[in-house]
């Protein structure tokens, strides 16, 4: 299994490129080995290039993204859309094409997809690191990102222009915004928003007791405004007695 993916960029806007290539820079496991702005020489060379990835504008003048992937179909490599026209992602499925970022893109969209492309079609993977649950955070330092198991999280608050992810036996901080936090996990059951500072993992709820959420080695308060949902689950999964 391959430890490095080559990644290629085809992209006609210089601005675009430069995220991207700040992003590979960023990111374990990736290596930026090409970078086309001419989309004629890209269709001449993708064919022969090393790479196992290829971030992908579609809409390019003269060739477009949709040409140069049907080329891509002949060899092995995952392709990443990227474009700033999102009713372009039916074209994208019609071309067995399963990733797509929408510009301006975004560095947790990206790792969520790259990190999805390393553990489903490069690494082996491990059955304690399941890889729908891991994220990937920025975390201070230049060139770094974190990678954070969400099973790990307790829960997350708000911190400015930052949140905090706080774990069992550590804590992550990173540039982002609660409401952001919570549109990441938004697919993921375990989570909720219960207060404007505070999203929670339901794993580690040990009891409520009136809008106090007890995590073990934390309490966590719920608002008016976001605790329905939590408390609509929680009269669910309460046994009440049948008997009058």
């Amino acid at each position: 299994m391959k430890n490095i993916l080559n990644c290629v960029i085809i992209d006609d806007d210089p601005d675009a490129i430069e995220v991207l290539r700040d992003y590979i820079a960023e990111f374990p496991g990736l290596k930026l080995v090409q970078m086309y702005t001419n989309p004629a020489i890209a269709l001449a060379n993708v064919i022969a290039d090393q790479a196992d990835l290829f971030f992908l504008d579609i809409d390019m003048p003269g060739i477009s993204g949709i040409q140069i992937a049907e080329r891509l179909k002949e060899r092995e490599g995952t392709i990443v859309f990227t474009t700033a026209h999102a009713e372009y992602a039916v074209k994208s499925y019609d071309l067995m094409v399963k990733y797509y970022l929408l510009k301006p893109i975004d560095f947790g969209k990206f790792a969520s997809v790259v990190s999805d492309v390393i553990s489903l079609n490069y690494i082996k993977p491990d059955s304690s690191d399941v890889s729908d649950d891991a994220i990937y955070v920025r975390t201070g330092e230049r060139g770094k990102v974190t990678k954070v198991l969400k099973s790990d999280i307790l829960y997350i608050q708000a911190a400015g222009n930052y949140v905090q992810l706080l774990l069992q036996d550590k804590n992550h901080t990173t540039y982002m915004t609660l409401s952001e936090m919570a549109d990441e996990l938004g697919d993921d059951s375990r989570f909720y928003r219960v207060h404007k500072s505070y999203i929670i993992n339901e794993d580690y709820v040990e009891r409520v007791i009136g809008n106090i959420i007890d995590l073990g080695k934390y309490q966590v308060p719920m608002s008016s405004q976001y605790k329905n949902s939590f408390r609509s689950y929680l009269e669910q999964k309460t046994l009440v007695s049948k008997r009058l």
